[in-house]
């Protein structure tokens, strides 16, 4: 099974697919964290017992956005786990509401040996990012980096005048 993860536009309820792996979806117990390293591992994995995540207090959420030379943000929880022995520290992604996440596999029917298909099987609405000693950031971390697109993209492709906006024309 491939995983990817993709931030795609909502459609609207009426218009939604649905299929068996859709259909049961329960996105608040849906826990997905982007790790810093590759895995050699497609699946599911017992993280309930080996990957324990600490929300950091307050006072250690300053200390590492000083060490770290970033402008504290007080809203931003901060939390710490330990991957082989690594110190990681992440925090948690929210999309907004216009977006959710997808995780798809690929398709077990083909029907064209050249083409791939693929299937969602999981939704969510928000993630955890982590990295190596350091605050996730969109400059150390290309997910979050593309997050960012995403804003200059809407405004790109925001209309810029409504259909009721006068047109002036200005004489030199």
């Amino acid at each position: 099974m491939e995983i990817n993860i993709s931030l795609l536009p909502e459609q609207s309820s009426s218009n939604k697919a649905t299929s068996a792996h859709q259909t049961n979806l329960d996105r608040s117990e849906i826990q997905v964290h982007q790790l810093p390293c590759n895995i050699n591992h497609n699946g599911k994995a017992n993280i309930e017992n080996y990957f324990l995540v600490n929300a950091l207090d307050d006072k250690t959420n300053q200390d590492i956005y000083t060490l770290m030379d970033e402008p504290t943000n007080p809203k931003e929880t901060l939390y710490e786990t330990f991957f082989r022995g690594r110190r990681l520290i992440g925090k948690d992604v929210i999309l907004d509401d216009e977006y959710e996440g997808c995780i798809f596999k690929e398709s077990l029917h083909k029907s064209n040996e050249e083409m791939r298909n693929w299937e969602t099987s999981l939704k969510f609405n928000s993630f955890m990012v982590w990295e190596h000693n350091t605050i996730p950031q969109p400059s150390n971390n290309r997910l979050l980096s593309s997050l960012d697109w995403l804003e200059v993209s809407n405004a790109v492709h925001e209309p810029a005048f409504s259909d009721n906006d006068p047109i002036v024309l200005a004489d030199n």
